[in-house]
């Protein structure tokens, strides 16, 4: 492969320290993902009781922050994420507890309030828990390597890693065997073989 004489990308500006960047984790955020958490985790325990089915809520409970939330001034995407994320775990707990439930009844136990609440708190917990290591590794791997100010989503100024090739390769794998370009480092590559 040879350089095409493309320079490389520029190097993105760094966030000044007394810029914090836009809202996160706020409380409306929290009380908004709370009560589509609720809503959402009420119509999957009935549809799930009532047809034996579970359907996920994530794209809905997306779908009404964003909607809830352009009414608020100056709400962020990353406020939408969370939102959507609380909302999604309230959903899932939700659903982990309706298919547990009928397994305690046939295996003897008696149904309670408190024995059924410890539960879902105990499994929710589980699951933040179990979560929470595997994030770093799993959605900021660039962060984790400290090169997040040069690697990371395809966006100006980071550098992208890219093959350009003639089809679509999960219709057809061979379509790997002949690739025309290569951007790596910011730097184009054409494949004279």
């Amino acid at each position: 492969m040879r350089n095409l004489g493309y320079p490389p990308l520029p190097e993105m500006a760094t966030k000044s320290k007394g810029n914090a960047g836009p809202s996160e984790f706020t409380l409306r955020v929290v009380v908004l993902g709370s009560v589509l958490g609720i809503i959402f985790g009420l119509v999957t325990v009935y549809v799930a009781l009532k047809v034996g089915l579970n359907f996920s809520a994530s794209i809905p409970i997306a779908v009404l922050s964003i909607t809830i939330l352009k009414y608020f001034r100056r709400s962020s995407i990353l406020e939408n994420n969370i939102v959507q994320t609380i909302g999604s775990a309230g959903e899932s707990i939700a659903a982990g507890v309706v298919y547990t439930i009928p397994a305690l009844l046939f295996l003897g136990y008696r149904l309670e309030v408190l024995r059924i609440f410890w539960l879902s708190l105990i499994g929710g917990v589980l699951g933040v828990v179990l979560m929470v290591p595997l994030r770093q590794y799993l959605i900021e791997p660039a962060r984790l390597l400290g090169v997040a100010d040069r690697l990371g989503p395809i966006e100006q100024g980071k550098f992208a890693d890219l093959l350009i090739i003639d089809s679509d390769p999960p219709k057809d794998i061979t379509a790997l065997r002949t690739v025309r370009l290569v951007m790596k480092g910011g730097i184009v590559y054409r494949n004279e073989l």
